[in-house]
Protein backbone atom coordinates (compact mmCIF):
# COMPACT_ATOMS: atom_id res chain seq x y z
CA UNK A 1 0.00 0.00 0.00
CA UNK A 2 2.75 2.21 0.94
CA UNK A 3 4.12 1.98 -2.58
CA UNK A 4 0.64 2.80 -4.11
CA UNK A 5 0.51 5.96 -1.61
CA UNK A 6 3.77 7.07 -2.94
CA UNK A 7 3.43 6.76 -6.45
CA UNK A 8 -0.07 8.49 -6.96
CA UNK A 9 0.73 11.38 -4.33
CA UNK A 10 4.38 11.79 -5.46
CA UNK A 11 4.41 11.28 -9.16
CA UNK A 12 0.73 10.06 -10.27
CA UNK A 13 2.42 6.64 -11.11
CA UNK A 14 0.42 3.41 -10.80
CA UNK A 15 2.30 0.73 -8.90
CA UNK A 16 -0.66 -1.71 -8.31
CA UNK A 17 1.08 -3.35 -5.52
CA UNK A 18 -2.26 -4.22 -3.71
CA UNK A 19 -3.65 -5.74 -7.10
CA UNK A 20 -3.30 -9.35 -6.69
CA UNK A 21 -3.43 -10.01 -10.59
CA UNK A 22 -0.90 -7.30 -11.40
CA UNK A 23 2.48 -7.69 -13.00
CA UNK A 24 5.29 -6.25 -11.11
CA UNK A 25 6.30 -3.07 -12.95
CA UNK A 26 9.91 -1.93 -13.61
CA UNK A 27 10.13 0.65 -11.31
CA UNK A 28 8.28 -1.89 -8.53
CA UNK A 29 11.28 -4.45 -9.24
CA UNK A 30 14.33 -2.02 -9.48
CA UNK A 31 13.10 -0.47 -5.76
CA UNK A 32 12.87 -4.12 -4.77
CA UNK A 33 16.58 -4.70 -5.82
CA UNK A 34 17.85 -1.69 -4.24
CA UNK A 35 15.91 -1.58 -0.77
CA UNK A 36 14.79 -5.23 -0.03
CA UNK A 37 17.29 -7.60 -1.90
CA UNK A 38 20.03 -9.63 -0.25
CA UNK A 39 21.89 -7.78 -2.40
CA UNK A 40 21.18 -4.31 -1.00
CA UNK A 41 21.52 -5.68 2.65
CA UNK A 42 25.04 -6.67 1.85
CA UNK A 43 25.91 -3.54 0.30
CA UNK A 44 24.72 -1.66 3.41
CA UNK A 45 27.13 -3.18 5.59
CA UNK A 46 29.88 -2.65 2.16
CA UNK A 47 29.27 1.28 2.51
CA UNK A 48 29.42 1.77 5.91
CA UNK A 49 33.08 -0.15 5.39
CA UNK A 50 33.83 1.93 2.55
CA UNK A 51 33.20 5.06 4.86
CA UNK A 52 35.50 3.68 7.74
CA UNK A 53 38.11 2.43 4.86
CA UNK A 54 37.79 4.30 2.21
CA UNK A 55 40.40 2.36 -0.31
CA UNK A 56 37.74 -0.59 -0.32
CA UNK A 57 35.11 1.72 -2.56
CA UNK A 58 38.03 1.26 -5.40
CA UNK A 59 37.56 -2.92 -5.34
CA UNK A 60 34.51 -4.82 -6.77
CA UNK A 61 31.90 -5.88 -4.68
CA UNK A 62 29.87 -8.56 -4.79
CA UNK A 63 26.39 -8.06 -5.90
CA UNK A 64 27.45 -4.24 -7.04
CA UNK A 65 26.57 -4.78 -10.52
CA UNK A 66 23.17 -5.31 -10.04
CA UNK A 67 22.69 -2.74 -7.93
CA UNK A 68 23.92 -0.59 -10.68
CA UNK A 69 21.78 -1.93 -12.76
CA UNK A 70 18.48 -1.13 -10.89
CA UNK A 71 19.73 1.95 -9.63
CA UNK A 72 19.88 3.03 -13.50
CA UNK A 73 16.99 1.78 -14.85
CA UNK A 74 15.15 3.82 -11.48
CA UNK A 75 16.56 6.88 -12.80
CA UNK A 76 15.57 5.94 -16.07
CA UNK A 77 11.78 6.03 -15.28
CA UNK A 78 12.77 8.86 -13.15
CA UNK A 79 13.45 10.87 -15.87
CA UNK A 80 10.63 9.36 -18.18
CA UNK A 81 8.33 10.49 -15.30
CA UNK A 82 9.73 14.22 -15.61
CA UNK A 83 9.38 14.78 -19.37
CA UNK A 84 6.12 12.95 -19.25
CA UNK A 85 5.13 15.71 -16.17
CA UNK A 86 6.84 18.69 -18.04
CA UNK A 87 4.67 17.75 -21.58
CA UNK A 88 1.37 17.83 -19.25
CA UNK A 89 2.36 21.48 -18.19
CA UNK A 90 3.31 22.52 -21.11
CA UNK A 91 -0.42 21.12 -22.75
CA UNK A 92 -2.09 23.07 -20.32
CA UNK A 93 -0.36 23.27 -16.59
CA UNK A 94 -1.83 20.75 -13.66
CA UNK A 95 -5.50 19.73 -13.47
CA UNK A 96 -7.93 19.59 -10.57
CA UNK A 97 -7.20 15.54 -10.22
CA UNK A 98 -3.41 15.40 -11.38
CA UNK A 99 -1.44 16.99 -8.02
CA UNK A 100 1.23 15.31 -7.27
CA UNK A 101 4.35 16.18 -5.91
CA UNK A 102 6.68 16.05 -8.94
CA UNK A 103 3.76 17.59 -11.25
CA UNK A 104 3.27 20.82 -8.48
CA UNK A 105 7.35 20.79 -8.57
CA UNK A 106 7.75 20.75 -12.12
CA UNK A 107 5.33 23.69 -12.95
CA UNK A 108 6.97 25.51 -9.67
CA UNK A 109 10.03 25.46 -11.06
CA UNK A 110 8.74 26.73 -14.89
CA UNK A 111 7.36 29.46 -12.78
CA UNK A 112 7.89 33.06 -14.53
CA UNK A 113 9.80 35.56 -12.09
CA UNK A 114 11.99 32.69 -10.25
CA UNK A 115 15.71 33.85 -10.58
CA UNK A 116 17.81 31.10 -12.57
CA UNK A 117 19.47 30.75 -9.56
CA UNK A 118 16.62 29.75 -7.77
CA UNK A 119 15.58 26.82 -10.62
CA UNK A 120 16.44 23.03 -10.18
CA UNK A 121 17.86 21.48 -12.98
CA UNK A 122 16.48 18.25 -14.54
CA UNK A 123 19.50 16.35 -12.67
CA UNK A 124 18.29 17.43 -9.80
CA UNK A 125 14.65 17.45 -10.12
CA UNK A 126 14.95 13.66 -10.85
CA UNK A 127 17.06 13.36 -8.10
CA UNK A 128 13.96 14.25 -5.63
CA UNK A 129 12.25 11.22 -7.33
CA UNK A 130 14.54 8.21 -5.20
CA UNK A 131 14.63 10.40 -2.28
CA UNK A 132 10.93 11.04 -2.01
CA UNK A 133 11.09 6.43 -2.26
CA UNK A 134 13.69 5.99 0.05
CA UNK A 135 11.82 8.59 2.38
CA UNK A 136 8.38 7.38 1.96
CA UNK A 137 8.93 3.07 1.86
CA UNK A 138 7.86 1.32 4.65
CA UNK A 139 9.21 4.38 6.87
CA UNK A 140 5.50 5.10 8.69
CA UNK A 141 5.14 0.92 9.05
CA UNK A 142 8.41 0.64 10.55
CA UNK A 143 7.78 3.53 13.22
CA UNK A 144 4.43 1.97 14.27
CA UNK A 145 6.12 -1.39 14.51
CA UNK A 146 8.84 -0.30 16.78
CA UNK A 147 6.20 2.54 18.63
CA UNK A 148 4.22 -1.06 19.26
CA UNK A 149 7.62 -2.69 20.72
CA UNK A 150 7.86 0.07 23.09
CA UNK A 151 4.65 0.17 24.01
CA UNK A 152 4.63 -3.81 24.78
CA UNK A 153 7.83 -3.39 27.24
CA UNK A 154 6.41 -0.62 28.80
CA UNK A 155 2.91 -1.04 30.08
CA UNK A 156 2.99 1.46 32.32
CA UNK A 157 3.15 3.69 29.48
CA UNK A 158 0.82 1.71 27.51
CA UNK A 159 -1.92 2.14 29.75
CA UNK A 160 -1.52 5.75 30.23
CA UNK A 161 -1.25 6.11 26.49
CA UNK A 162 -4.75 4.19 26.28
CA UNK A 163 -6.49 5.86 29.43
CA UNK A 164 -5.67 9.54 27.03
CA UNK A 165 -6.73 7.96 24.06
CA UNK A 166 -10.20 6.65 25.46
CA UNK A 167 -11.49 9.53 26.41
CA UNK A 168 -12.82 9.90 22.68
CA UNK A 169 -15.93 9.23 22.43
CA UNK A 170 -15.95 8.17 18.66
CA UNK A 171 -13.23 5.69 16.52
CA UNK A 172 -12.83 8.03 14.28
CA UNK A 173 -11.03 10.89 15.78
CA UNK A 174 -9.76 14.47 13.87
CA UNK A 175 -6.07 15.80 13.76
CA UNK A 176 -7.38 18.40 15.82
CA UNK A 177 -8.44 16.05 18.65
CA UNK A 178 -5.36 13.94 18.32
CA UNK A 179 -3.03 16.78 18.53
CA UNK A 180 -4.49 18.21 21.32
CA UNK A 181 -3.30 14.65 23.20
CA UNK A 182 0.01 16.00 25.25
CA UNK A 183 0.76 12.23 26.12
CA UNK A 184 0.24 10.86 22.81
CA UNK A 185 2.62 13.34 21.63
CA UNK A 186 5.36 12.78 24.19
CA UNK A 187 5.35 9.28 23.35
CA UNK A 188 5.41 9.72 19.31
CA UNK A 189 8.53 12.27 20.09
CA UNK A 190 10.06 9.47 22.03
CA UNK A 191 9.16 6.54 19.87
CA UNK A 192 10.83 8.91 16.92
CA UNK A 193 13.57 9.49 19.14
CA UNK A 194 14.80 6.08 20.46
CA UNK A 195 13.92 4.27 17.44
CA UNK A 196 14.21 6.44 14.51
CA UNK A 197 13.10 4.79 10.90
CA UNK A 198 15.57 6.28 9.25
CA UNK A 199 18.66 6.98 11.30
CA UNK A 200 20.97 8.74 9.55
CA UNK A 201 21.29 10.79 6.12
CA UNK A 202 24.79 11.04 4.63
CA UNK A 203 25.38 14.23 2.57
CA UNK A 204 27.81 15.74 0.60
CA UNK A 205 29.16 19.16 0.89
CA UNK A 206 28.87 20.51 -2.54
CA UNK A 207 31.72 23.13 -1.74
CA UNK A 208 34.23 23.85 0.69
CA UNK A 209 33.17 25.55 3.76
CA UNK A 210 34.26 27.04 7.11
CA UNK A 211 33.43 26.41 10.71
CA UNK A 212 33.40 28.74 13.61
CA UNK A 213 34.29 27.44 16.60
CA UNK A 214 33.14 29.32 20.13
CA UNK A 215 36.66 28.91 21.08
CA UNK A 216 40.35 28.51 19.95
CA UNK A 217 42.51 25.56 19.96
CA UNK A 218 46.28 25.16 19.42
CA UNK A 219 47.52 22.21 16.40
CA UNK A 220 50.95 20.64 17.20
CA UNK A 221 52.53 23.00 16.39
CA UNK A 222 51.29 25.61 18.68
CA UNK A 223 49.42 27.61 16.12
CA UNK A 224 45.89 28.97 16.99
CA UNK A 225 42.73 29.31 15.29
CA UNK A 226 39.54 30.30 15.64
CA UNK A 227 37.91 28.07 12.39
CA UNK A 228 38.05 24.77 11.28
CA UNK A 229 38.67 24.92 7.47
CA UNK A 230 38.07 21.57 4.95
CA UNK A 231 41.95 20.84 4.35
CA UNK A 232 42.65 21.32 7.90
CA UNK A 233 39.88 18.74 8.51
CA UNK A 234 40.92 15.89 5.78
CA UNK A 235 44.90 16.63 6.93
Amino acid sequence: MTLDVIGEAGFNYQFNALDPNGEINELEEALTRLMHSPQSHRQSVIRLLQAEIPILSFLPTPGAKIMDEARGKMMEIARQLLVNSQADIKAGGISATKRDLLSLLVQSNATRGIQEDQRLNDTDVIAQIPTFFVAGDETTSIATALALHALSVHPSVQSKLREELLSIARDDPTMDELNSFPYLENVVREVMRVYPPVAFSKREAMEDDVLPLSKPYLDRNGKSYDTISYVQIVF
